[in-house]
């Protein structure tokens, strides 16, 4: 078996994003298997489509644990970042705890080695880093938000609604309303 040529690896990362969540799948998961599956490929193929401006709106429903969140939310915005450091994208999730986890993958992701190899440009400015919040050093972000975080004033280049509610929450009349409520205000901000 032949080792892959690392510099080949790095163009299909920059320039396909589906190799580019292959990465960072193994860089958050190490030892694990890379779920290959259709759905997976769709969805990095429309979110392709969605960086070069193809496609200006997605829409992606799947089960929970299909590397939904993980793609979109993670690997999207940090291969977006890395080709654009100036764009703001805002990143909606149904709990703190939740949004705060996946602004830590997407830290780790950022900060590492081989991503700082593949996107030199793409910088975090560190006096503008925070917990929910990534600012690069040239004017972009990574804000992570749930229902009633403030959004005031943040106009979003792409903004990502990610599970605004938990799916024991589908039968809530109550929680509905509220996802319909926050959706309606997400989209006018971007």
């Amino acid at each position: 078996m032949t080792s892959p040529d690392p510099d080949l690896a790095s163009h299909l990362q920059r320039q396909y994003f589906y190799y580019f969540l292959r990465r960072v799948f193994a860089h958050l998961h190490p030892g694990e298997p890379f779920l290959e599956a259709p759905h997976v490929e769709a969805m990095c193929f429309a979110l392709q489509e969605v960086a070069e401006a193809l496609v200006r709106n997605l829409l992606i429903t799947l089960p929970p644990r299909y590397l939904k969140s993980e793609t979109v939310s993670v690997a999207f915005t940090a291969w977006i970042l890395g080709h654009h450091p100036e764009k703001k994208i805002l990143v909606a999730s149904y709990g703190q705890e939740l949004a705060a986890k996946l602004a830590r993958d997407f830290r780790r992701v950022v900060e590492s080695e081989w991503y700082q190899r593949l996107f030199p440009a793409m910088r975090i400015d560190e006096r503008r880093n925070t917990a929910l919040e990534v600012e690069t050093t040239r004017r972009g972000c990574r804000k992570a938000i749930s229902p009633g975080g403030a959004v005031t004033g943040f106009g979003a280049d792409i903004t990502i609604v990610d599970d605004l509610a938990k799916a024991e929450d589908a039968q809530s009349e109550s929680a509905r309303r509220a996802v319909r409520s926050s959706t309606a205000r997400l989209s006018t901000r971007g």
